[in-house]
């Protein structure tokens, strides 16, 4: 996991401040970054596909996926393509509904 501290792009878990230099006061601790780099943003893996929005008939299944792996920093570039997918679902034949099939015909009468 990946996270921003003072405007330095850290990995969760380690204990590095290579980028950092820690100045101390009587009151607090100052953290100015140092030659940072443009961290390009990269997706996070694509959410489950949610559940068909309909119960029965033809409806939409839906997934995403966030530029969190890590986000963009230190203007770096946004992560490319969609955030959000869509994919068609088909679920049982709506009860009560039938398919009506219409026949036309015509006759062309001359005197």
């Amino acid at each position: 996991m990946w996270h921003t501290q003072h405007g330095c792009l850290f990995q969760s878990g380690t204990d590095t401040l290579s980028n950092m230099i820690v100045m101390r006061s009587n009151f607090a601790f100052l953290h100015l970054c140092v030659s940072c780099i443009a961290v390009d943003g990269v997706w996070a893996e694509w959410s489950q596909w949610s559940k068909c929005d309909v119960s029965c008939g033809h409806g939409t299944s839906t997934r995403t996926r966030s530029c969190t792996n890590p986000p963009p920093a230190q203007g770096g570039d946004d992560c490319q393509g969609p955030s959000h997918g869509a994919s068609a679902c088909v679920m049982s034949d709506c009860p009560g509904i039938t398919e009506i099939k219409f026949t036309f015909s015509f006759y062309v009468i001359t005197f």
